[in-house]
């Protein structure tokens, strides 16, 4: 894992979801709904597939749990299916994503970097809620499905001609780091609703602001 040093970062990329905004529940219910759980799956098969496989994207997500419930993978028009349904309820219940804190403090504090976002989640959502939610003005650029993360990152260091020194990835999974590290580029993990002791997690956009800070000044 790659953490953060000595330097001052010129563009700060943030993992949407558990960094900027929280939507995990309405998530976790939109895929639950898609499913049929309680309905025509037992809601612990459900269960079971969100816990292995939440970490992918939506529609890897709904592939691999429909695989793991039915014995089999999906056919075009169900896996389409799926999809829909699961985005039919997020965009239903878009208005509930919750907005964490400090963003734009943290901008003006960082005026002079660039924020971006990079996500699992289909970029016209991400989009579309960010214009909803007034977080638009702050970001540079904007990234989601199909654009992986890693694809992403890579993009924007070559774009801006950066040194990967120079970029901070900021995720609220474990994952997220790996992401950096295959790239080549520092990570903070910010997860404000992770209660840990580790320094190399931090809770609020502000504890960031500060973990940057010190980074650049050597502390």
């Amino acid at each position: 894992m790659v953490y953060d040093s000595q330097i001052a970062y010129s563009t700060i990329v943030f993992d949407f979801d558990g960094t900027l905004v929280d939507s995990a529940e309405i998530k976790k219910t939109a895929f639950m709904t898609a499913l049929g759980a309680g309905v025509s799956v037992d809601p612990q098969e459900c269960e079971k597939a969100y816990a292995t496989h939440g970490t992918v994207n939506r529609t890897g997500l709904l592939a691999l749990s429909f695989a793991d419930i039915r014995g089999r993978p999906p056919e075009p028009a169900e896996h389409q299916a799926l999809v829909d349904a699961y985005t039919a309820y997020f965009r239903r219940h878009m208005d509930e994503v919750v907005v964490f804190p400090g963003l734009p403090e943290f901008a003006a504090r960082f005026a002079d970097r660039r924020l971006m976002i990079s996500s699992n989640a289909p970029r016209t959502e991400i989009v579309e809620l960010c214009d909803k939610l007034s977080l638009s003005g702050y970001l540079s650029r904007i990234y989601g499905y199909p654009v992986s993360k890693e694809a992403a990152l890579r993009e924007i260091l070559a774009d801006y001609a950066l040194d990967p020194a120079g970029l901070l990835y900021v995720g609220d999974r474990y994952e997220d780091g790996l992401v950096a590290e295959k790239v080549g580029v520092p990570f903070r993990r910010l997860d404000p609703g992770f209660h840990s002791t580790s320094a190399s997690i931090v809770r609020s956009l502000g504890e960031l602001a500060d973990a940057i800070d010190r980074s650049a000044a050597g502390n």
